[in-house]
């Protein structure tokens, strides 16, 4: 059955030595037999690279295997009654790499917000996917992105509902949307806004 099919590719996923799977021919064409949809399989021997900085649990290596200009996800998770969270991860993975790819600020200048927007996890496993794409990039700009991820902390908004309430605003829709409001700016200036600058906002919204 497919499922018990989906069930033994966890397990193949889970072997330390699948990333060397390249090595034997003869393994790599059984594998490719019962799994065709994995057209990408030799993105691992650049993934080797990275065994000294990571290991790779199997959403980062369904999206290695599967996410590429071609939409090749699309069909395993047509053929395969995978779980949502790997479905919904494996589309995120998918939207943000094609951003990623038209937008080379993603991993840079707005890496921060990126990160407080989709986790560290996420971050790294696009950062992972985008180097093995493109060979173009260098190893030592990876572990250079890779750190970035790992030592930012997510800030945590200060204001919240209670605090708007309590400077007279009435609970309701208006209250998310100037959360909203006052949590843009605050990502749009690093992460930083004045009390008096939230007051500002939760007054014209008041008014």
């Amino acid at each position: 059955s497919k499922e018990r099919i989906l069930s033994e590719l966890f397990k193949i996923l889970s072997l330390k030595n699948f990333i060397k799977l390249n090595n034997n021919p003869d393994l790599k064409d059984i594998f490719l037999l019962i799994f065709p949809e994995f057209k990408n399989l030799d993105r691992l021997n650049r993934l080797k690279s990275l065994l000294d900085y990571l290991n790779f649990d199997k959403e980062t290596l369904l999206a290695v295997l599967l996410i590429d200009e071609n939409s090749s996800q699309e069909y395993f998770l047509h053929k395969y009654n995978v779980s949502n969270e790997i479905k919904e991860s494996l589309n995120l993975m998918t939207k943000n790499f094609r951003s990623l790819q038209s937008n080379k600020k993603f991993l840079q200048k707005d890496l921060k917000k990126n990160v407080y927007f989709f986790g560290k996890d996420h971050l790294i496993g696009l950062n992972t996917l985008y180097f093995i794409n493109e060979k173009r990039v260098k190893l030592k700009d990876y572990l250079n992105t890779l750190s970035n991820i790992k030592k930012f902390n997510i800030p945590k908004l200060s204001f919240d509902g209670k605090y708007l309430k309590e400077k007279g605003m009435e609970e309701g829709a208006l209250i998310g949307k100037t959360l909203k409001l006052i949590e843009q700016e605050w990502i749009d200036n690093d992460f930083e806004i004045s009390k008096e600058r939230a007051l500002e906002i939760i007054k014209t919204q008041k008014n």
